[in-house]
Formats: C-alpha cells, sequence, structure tokens
C-alpha cells in the first residue's frame, strides 16, 4: 500500500508543498471515526502538513483516486497552488529576498548595545 501511494502521491498531496521525502499517510476519512485504510481513503502528507492538519489549520475531502481531493482552510475556503503568474504589468517578480547581513558571535558576552530595536 505505502509504495503505491508514493507512486500515485508523488510527494506531499497539499496544494502548497513539494516534500518528496519522509512523507507519512494519512486516513481522510480518521481511522479513529470509521475510515478505512483504503487507497480511496489516504493521502501522503509531509511532516509539517500532517501536524497542520490534525491541529485543524486545514482539512481535506475527495477521493485522490479520481484526483477530486481539495483542500481547505479552517475558514472553509479552498487551498490552491501558489500564483506563479508574473505581475500584470509585465515585470517579472523578484526571485530572491533581500539578504541580511549576520555576524555571528564569536563567544563574547552580548550586551543591550549588540541589538538593533526597530
Amino acid at each position: 500500500m505505502r509504495r503505491y501511494l508514493d507512486r500515485r502521491d508523488q510527494g506531499c498531496t497539499h496544494p502548497t508543498c513539494g516534500q518528496k521525502l519522509w512523507l507519512h499517510a494519512h486516513h481522510i476519512v480518521f481511522w479513529e471515526h470509521g475510515g478505512l485504510t483504503t487507497a480511496e481513503n489516504l493521502v501522503m502528507l509531509c511532516p509539517f502538513h500532517h501536524r497542520a492538519l490534525h491541529m485543524g489549520k486545514f482539512s481535506i475531502d475527495g477521493n485522490p483516486e479520481t484526483r477530486t481531493l481539495r483542500f481547505l482552510d479552517k475558514w472553509g475556503h479552498e487551498i490552491g497552488p501558489p500564483d506563479r503568474e508574473p505581475p500584470p504589468d509585465g515585470n517579472p517578480p523578484d526571485t530572491e529576498p533581500p539578504r541580511r547581513i549576520f555576524d555571528p558571535p564569536l563567544g563574547e558576552r552580548l550586551t543591550a548595545r549588540d541589538f538593533h530595536w526597530s
């Protein structure tokens, strides 16, 4: 069953995730609530999204076998893949955020003047 799910889902099934390793098989209808351990009731999730699902951050419904899965946030809005379209003005978005300079500590004691308060 695990090998079949790995082949079918090819990574975390959450629309915003691309993780392909260390995945968990999750019951859409929870096993405790009578959900069966069948391919129609199992999806692969990364540990982050599996934990978030059980914490109520989002929910899943549908059938992964027929590709009718829907991911809903806690307010019932559908979660889709991130928008990869360029902005309307035609300029490509900045692909890399500005870097911040970080000087690692050298073992000395920190004082208040070591911090820059905004």
